[in-house]
């Protein structure tokens, strides 16, 4: 696979396992930001467990300056998991691969090891948090509101039900024969969905032979949009967590030279983030992560996203592109 250095942008082709990749890895290294491309079965846990265990044991940080995100909450158990049986490995004096007792890097991942047993959970921000996206959006939303914030727990039941609603509206609605009322319908079926969760969504095009009726459709998408608002109440799905999350350092990143990002790290002590199976992020995603770790001393205020600066050695990336669930989808 190949591995990209933010930095350098060098691209280093790696014929070698990845236990022979990260272990060649020095103290420079770590100040780096990489994105990796490797496929299934190529050692991405591995090289995300390992990138973990040598910032802690070089001193560069300590376990709970670490954010790990991952696609599903079993795919964060198991990289805790790991993780705890790597400490103890390079802990154990009884194996040979072990750090020498007494040695700085064998007391910094002792110490990370007892503060990994000593959580009861693996996913809290003031922890080493190894979570997903929606967990972790949740938890920083909740920090920069200052409120208590109660998600959605079935989002597509909400939508279903906006569209029962919707549909018996426009029911008796005229149109010019059966054929075109019944297109009409089908379409707002397809488009009720995304454009309840990506309000700036561009239709066009997807109308498919019946464009004539596109400004239309857009009116009811809006009516649709309302009742949808409404049934939600205060309550926010994943989706708008993730969205409002985007908004809300976007504004800082441009207006206030990063202040809430910087408050977030002094509070929370996450430095550095290690994001898995990045092929299935989204481009709100990509935002928060470059925004949550641009250098704000260097360049205090950015309007767009690709043109922030990760801090060195703030972001570790790790994905495959062929088995992005979107590329599957079309």
């Amino acid at each position: 696979f190949s591995m990209i250095n933010n930095n350098t942008n060098t691209s280093i082709k790696l014929q070698k396992e990845a236990e022979r990749c990260i272990s060649s890895m020095d103290a420079r290294d770590l100040l780096c930001n990489y994105f990796v491309e490797a496929g299934a079965g190529s050692g991405k846990t591995y090289m995300l467990t390992e990138r973990v265990v040598k910032l802690v044991a070089s001193g560069k940080a300590q376990i709970e300056n670490i954010c790990a995100i991952t696609f599903t909450r079993k795919m964060a158990a198991e990289f805790a998991k790991r993780l705890v049986k790597r400490f103890e490995d390079i802990t154990d004096p009884k194996n040979k691969a072990s750090f020498c007792a007494g040695s700085p890097e064998y007391e910094n991942c002792k110490k990370a090891l007892a503060h990994l047993k000593k959580q009861r959970a693996f996913n809290k921000l003031n922890d080493c948090f190894l979570g997903t996206i929606d967990s972790f959006c949740l938890q920083f939303l909740q920090y920069a509101s200052r409120d208590k914030v109660t998600p959605m727990t079935d989002d597509a039941e909400l939508i279903n039900q906006c569209m029962d609603d919707f549909m018996a509206e426009i029911e008796d609605r005229e149109f010019a024969n059966y054929a075109e009322k019944l297109d009409y319908l089908k379409l707002c079926e397809k488009g009720i969905k995304p454009f309840i969760q990506n309000k700036d969504l561009d239709m066009q095009g997807k109308t498919q032979g019946i464009d004539e009726a596109y400004d239309r459709f857009i009116e009811d998408m809006s009516i649709c949009s309302r009742m949808y608002e409404r049934r939600l109440g205060n309550r926010l799905s994943y989706n708008d967590i993730l969205l409002r999350v985007r908004d809300i350092l976007k504004e800082e990143a441009l207006e206030h030279s990063g202040k809430l990002m910087t408050d977030f790290i002094n509070a929370k002590k996450k430095k550095y983030y290690l994001l898995d199976e990045f092929q299935d992020t989204n481009p709100a995603q990509i935002e928060i992560f470059f925004y949550l770790t641009h250098d704000y001393k260097k360049k205090s205020c950015v309007s767009k996203w690709n043109e922030c600066e990760p801090m060195p050695g703030s972001l570790f990336i790790v994905g495959d592109p062929k088995q992005s669930i979107y590329h599957f989808r079309g």
